[in-house]
């Protein structure tokens, strides 16, 4: 007798059919935090020898740095050390464009 006659003729024990299992839903993965985005451009870095804290201004049409330092510090003379703080992305101070972010020095 050859398995296959064994299997046609029943021999064997019948299995009883198992009820099958409900799927299980997948649960999805934690949530990974995101990054927060800054819109400010923060690929300059203030002098390091300074642990001064900056406010960042973003220039208007019209802006000139006197009247900006007159805005933040009531005096258009210390236009100088805003110039100065954004000496990375100002070669002259005449020349400031709308749009641009500059850092204010608090100190």
């Amino acid at each position: 007798m050859g398995l296959l006659d064994f299997l046609k003729n029943g021999d064997e024990k019948k299995a009883t059919p198992q009820p099958k299992a409900a799927p299980q839903a997948k649960t999805p993965p934690p949530a990974q935090p995101q990054p927060q985005v800054n819109p400010v451009n923060t690929n300059t870095t203030p002098p390091a020898s300074s642990a001064a804290k900056y406010e960042m201004y973003t220039v208007k049409e019209g802006d000139w740095l006197s009247k900006i330092a007159g805005a933040y510090y009531g005096d258009v003379h210390k236009w100088d050390r805003i110039f100065q703080a954004n000496r990375d992305q100002i070669s002259d101070p005449d020349k400031i464009r709308p749009g641009q972010i500059l850092k204010i020095p608090l100190d």
